[in-house]
Formats: C-alpha cells, structure tokens, sequence
C-alpha cells in the first residue's frame, strides 16, 4: 500500500502541535515524556476527527450517501463503506421481516375469509330479527305490534320463533330496527351491509347476536362473560381470534422492518466514518525544528 505525506497538512499541524521545549514544564525527564504523549494523544484524536469528515481526502466515501443507502435498503450503507458482515445481517433481517409480514398477512387473509363464509352459513339475520320479535311478543306491553310467528324446532332439535315468511321482508326488519337496543344487554345496532364490525359484534356479543346461531335456542340466554355461547358461536371466536392473532404477527415483521431500517441507517454512518478513518495513518517523533526539539505530528493517508 502506497502512501504520502500531505506537507500543507504538516506545516499546519507542525505550528499548531509543535511544543517548544521551554514551553513544557520545567520537570524531571520521565514526567516530559508523558506531558509529550498526552499533547501528541489530543493532537492526534483532533487531527484525525477533522480529517475523517472531510471530503477532500483521496478515497473517503460520503457519511450521507451512506446514511441515505442504508435508510432505502438495510445493509446497503454497510456494503458502500466495506462492512460486509453487518451489510449481509441488516439485509437478512430485512429479508426475514418481509418474509414474516407476508407469510402471516396471508395466513391472516385465509382465516379472515374462512371465518366470513362460516358465519353466512351458520348465523342468520332472519333468525336474529325474528329473534327480537319474540322477545318483544314476551313484554307485558309490546313496544310495536307483534308479528306472526311459528315455533320451528331447529336441525340441533332446538326451539326458534320465526316470523311467518310471507310476512318477513325489509319494512319488518325497519320496525324492528326501532326497538333493537330496548331490551337488556343489547347494546349494539346491527349494521345494515355486511363490514368488519358487522363480523366482528355477531360473535362478540352473544348476549345479543348469540340466539341467531343455528344450533342456538330461542329460549336460552347466551352470555360472553360467562362463557355460555353455542359451539358454533364459539368456534367462530376461536376463528377470528386466529386471524387477528396472524395479523398482529405480520405486524411485529413491518415494526422490525422499521427498527432495521433505522438501526441500519445509524450504522451506516457510524461504519462509513470508521472506513474513512482507516484511510488516516497517525506520526509522531521528536526532531529539531529551527534548532529547537519539537513534537513533529505527521498524517499520512494510505491508498
């Protein structure tokens, strides 16, 4: 490896760092040498600092360009500035955090789909409405009138009351909508189209939604908080909790890309710095200078 020796760096740090003889304390020997090598050791962190954040120095590479590469694609900084084993772990975790989200966001998409279709099939907004219309035949002072009815017992040999189905259809459903919230626990309006919040209450609120379960009984109470739901109002559960589960695991992948990217981009700096530093190469010695002993600090950069 070549180097050379810059003489207007010299000249500059010769006036700047050259201690005079008789400038030293007038102490014996031994305590002069360390006196010296703690003025060659400030020099020298001082000279190097300068000289590593300059762009003037032949072959240093930009502290900005590497925050900025490593900031776009973890690990590029590092390639940039040399470190190929920190540059070949940021791109791994990079990998891996994509590969997690990914994997899991569609883990999270199947059960999402598997839980809908098994909710069309198994709960009814005909069962729920007429549900709410045999609770209303049950006050002593119905709040609208009642509409006809007729027991049905249910593939699970469970009792329902379902509006007559010449006379179910949407002006019903409106009534019925006037009195949804005006009985006890039903606290929630059942959207009128099928959203994630429509999905999302039919399960979590059996005291309500629970009686519209195909296996379920028109003349149970269903509670969530004492865990007496029907197997299918259960199993649903378990099936969205799984899908969220796999969502919140596709989520902690997108925080660690984050972090990876972050983390990554500080490093950049921190390596490219390190890189421009190697590049300096420190000198000292003692020589007479005008006819005077001084510290001669030299800088030379390799290439």
């Amino acid at each position: 490896m070549k180097s050379f020796r810059s003489t207007a760096m010299l000249v500059v740090i010769c006036l700047f760092g050259a201690v005079h003889a008789g400038d030293a304390p007038e102490i014996p020997g031994k305590e002069t040498l360390l006196y010296r090598q703690k003025v060659k050791s400030e020099l020298a962190k001082a000279v190097q600092a300068e000289a590593a954040g300059s762009q003037s120095v032949p072959g240093s590479k930009s502290i900005a360009r590497a925050v900025l590469f490593s900031a776009a694609v973890p690990g590029t900084g590092q390639l940039y500035a040399g470190a190929y084993l920190k540059a070949g772990f940021f791109l791994l975790t990079e990998i891996a955090g994509w590969a997690v989200n990914i994997h899991y966001n569609n883990l999270g998409n199947d059960k999402d789909r598997e839980f809908r279709q098994f909710a069309d099939e198994k709960w009814s907004e005909y069962r729920y409405w007429s549900y709410i219309n045999y609770r209303n035949s049950q006050l002593a002072n119905p709040k609208i009138p009642v509409y006809p009815y007729r027991e049905v017992k249910s593939p699970f040999n469970k009792t329902w009351f379902l509006i007559d189905e010449n006379v179910f259809g949407p002006d019903v459903v409106d009534q019925l909508r006037q009195i949804e919230n005006d009985f006890p626990h039903f606290t929630h309006i059942l959207p009128r189209t099928k959203t994630q919040q429509y999905y999302e209450m039919i399960g979590k609120y059996p005291e309500q939604f629970g009686n519209a379960w195909e296996d379920a009984d028109f003349n149970e109470f269903y509670s969530g908080f004492e865990k007496r739901v029907t197997p299918y109002n259960q199993t649903y559960t378990d099936m969205r909790n799984a899908s969220n589960h796999f969502f919140d695991i596709a989520g902690y992948g997108s925080m660690a890309l984050l972090i990876n990217h972050v983390i990554s981009a500080i490093d950049a700096g921190f390596s490219t710095r390190s890189y421009n530093r190697r590049l300096l190469q420190m000198t000292y010695r003692n020589q007479y200078y005008r006819g005077e002993l001084v510290n001669m600090l030299g800088l030379a950069i390799n290439l």
